[in-house]
């Protein structure tokens, strides 16, 4: 598994406002940024749960296998391959649009198959760790890197080493190897963000401003419990950012 930071990018911006546009209401960057953040709750709120509930062995075997329990190929959107396998979450007493359920699923996905990357290193390392623990010889670091270019991914060095220190530390701590990568680690955190990639023209549009920015279109809530569809509503952002947008930070 390779990841191409070619592939891989976020767009910073200065939100200095907004218009609704339903009303023509014009927002300060102050309250844009609240309901941004109130979105943001929502998207990592139900990422949140998707990871707690899947951070399990059985989930990263059946991401790892990119294969439904069926035998179809997993979708490479991670919303959809959350849908494919039933991993589905509902927040109780609110209305929220299914592409903010979206955003809050692919970024769930990433976040687990990240932890399949991780689980990969994790049971190489343990299959051929030595048995009391110690510095491994120089045999030993050869074997193992055999292992990891058998195993079909890439790792540094530099993951490699941490790895093995963290599994010394559990050894150290505990007096046994971990079983695996959920022993090991806690569930992944979670940043509060929206992943805006995952959504439609439902959820986000960019608008062209000139060949190097645009403005934004998102929609937005206009509460920060809402129990209604008629209390969400879209906002036109009032400032320029660059044109690729993939992902929504909140600071």
């Amino acid at each position: 598994m390779k990841i191409h930071p070619s592939l891989t990018a976020t767009a910073s911006c200065v939100l200095r406002g907004g218009v609704e546009t339903s009303t023509g209401v014009v927002l300060s960057g102050a309250q844009v940024a609240v309901r941004v953040g109130w979105l943001a709750d929502l998207t990592t709120l139900i990422t949140k749960q998707v990871v707690a509930e899947q951070w399990n062995t059985t989930s990263l075997s059946i991401l790892k296998g990119k294969a439904d329990p069926s035998g179809r190929s997993l979708p490479g959107k991670g919303y959809v391959a959350c849908d494919r396998l039933g991993w589905d979450i509902r927040l109780q007493d609110m209305y929220i649009p299914d592409r903010v359920y979206r955003a809050g699923k692919e970024h769930a996905i990433r976040l687990l198959r990240g932890g399949v990357y991780r689980s990969v290193l994790t049971d190489v390392i343990l299959a051929t760790f030595p048995a009391d623990g110690k510095v491994r010889t120089d045999t030993e670091w050869n074997a193992l890197w055999a292992a990891i270019a058998a195993s079909g991914n890439e790792y540094t060095r530099n993951e490699v080493q941490n790895r093995t220190r963290a599994i010394q530390t559990h050894y150290k701590e505990n007096g046994a190897l971990p079983a695996n990568v959920c022993e090991l680690e806690t569930s992944p955190r979670v940043s509060r963000l929206v992943m805006l990639a995952a959504g439609d023209k439902q959820l986000s549009t960019v608008s062209r401003e000139d060949e190097k920015s645009a403005s934004i279109i998102l929609k937005l809530p206009s509460l920060s419990h809402i129990s209604k569809m008629l209390w969400w509503g879209t906002l036109t952002t009032m400032g320029k950012t660059s044109l690729h947008l993939p992902c929504l930070f909140v600071t």
